[in-house]
């Protein structure tokens, strides 16, 4: 489901994604995409930033980088965010 920002991210060493994040789910994972838009539903409960660590962990394992090159650049405290992935 990610491989165009996948291929983006190999090209250009970065990249920019919109994610909707669902909490509290019954495990990580995709659901859909829409309109640029990547919904990812979290086990993590949306608690003392939890959701967000374990989205990062979700994201680095999706796009095969270290948790560390993936920030969270707009949106920490909502379910819509701006991230950013680096190589």
């Amino acid at each position: 489901m990610l491989e165009d920002w996948q291929e983006k991210l190999e090209r250009e060493g970065k990249v920019i994604l919109q994610v909707k994040i669902k909490s509290g789910a019954s495990k990580n994972q995709i659901t859909d995409i829409k309109n640029g838009v990547i919904n990812i539903s979290i086990k993590a409960a949306a608690d003392k930033g939890k959701a967000n660590k374990e989205l990062l962990r979700f994201l680095s394992k999706q796009f095969r980088v270290d948790a560390g090159n993936i920030k969270i650049i707009k949106g920490a405290t909502t379910h819509q965010k701006s991230i950013k992935v680096v190589i």
